[in-house]
């Protein structure tokens, strides 16, 4: 777990947000590290300051609930 929180803290550094964490995008290694997969849906951010992405992805069931798109039911 450790690892995957270092990850995402390092994307979100970076300005990118991977829009899609869950199990089947978490590798473990030989050694047992967790790497953080599947950047399909990831978008960088244009600016840093601002972090209100106007468009959702990834998957419906790990998905927070304020990024439920209720308009397209």
């Amino acid at each position: 777990m450790v690892d995957c929180i270092k990850g995402l803290q390092y994307l979100h550094l970076m300005g990118i947000i991977h829009r899609d964490i869950k199990p089947s995008n978490i590798f473990v290694t030989e050694d047992n590290h967790c790497k953080i997969g599947d950047f399909g849906v990831a978008v960088k951010l244009e600016d840093p300051k601002n972090d209100i992405l106007e468009s959702t992805e990834g998957t419906y069931h790990f998905m927070p609930p304020e990024c439920w798109n209720f308009e397209n039911r």
